[in-house]
């Protein structure tokens, strides 16, 4: 057997006998033979989130998910919003996604703003179909965002009706005066 491909390793007593080959991904341990795994799925994340937003509102913003990993078939991306002590806030989600190694998907993310004004934090997760291996991928991205009070919408009020009318009147008034001179 050729020295350099051939390794011994004693550990607690025992030694574990290997081969290292570049023909085949295979890995021998004590005796047993196991293939090695394909390339797993992995993901990056880009977003451009806006500064600001009204509480309560719906709001979007462009996103990507980039698939750096192997063949990845019925994952679901999430989106989430968390305050600054990672209280989760709510979320938005997209189903059973099937990314080419390489592959990117582009977004337009709607989400539902929290209704109580201050900074949060917006995050992309990746999981599986059935989400047995939890969470794949994920990331908080960097910037916060400003939930900011509802706009004030000024309650209705009779003074632009009352304006209207001492406006038609002097109107009138004055016709009345032009028509007897």
């Amino acid at each position: 057997m050729n020295d350099k491909l051939y390794r011994k390793l004693k550990f607690r007593g025992a030694t574990l006998k290997f081969v290292l080959t570049t023909a085949v991904s295979v890995l021998v341990v004590a005796g047993l033979t196991t293939q090695a795994h394909a390339v797993a799925p992995s993901f990056t994340f880009a977003a451009t989130i806006p500064a600001a937003v009204l509480a309560g509102s719906i709001f979007t913003f462009p996103a990507s998910v980039t698939n750096i990993g192997g063949q990845a078939t019925d994952y679901n991306t999430y989106f989430q919003i968390y305050d600054l002590g990672f209280n989760y806030q709510g979320q938005t989600y997209y189903t059973n996604q099937t990314f080419a190694p390489g592959e990117t998907i582009n977004y337009n993310v709607a989400i539902t703003a929290p209704t109580t004004p201050g900074t949060y934090l917006m995050a992309a997760l990746m999981f599986n179909k059935d989400y047995t291996g939890g969470i794949v991928s994920e990331t908080f991205f960097p910037q916060t965002f400003q939930v900011l009070p509802p706009a004030a919408v000024p309650e209705p009020s009779s003074v632009a009706a009352i304006g209207l009318l001492l406006l038609g009147s002097l109107v009138l008034k004055a016709r009345r005066r032009g028509l007897r001179t």
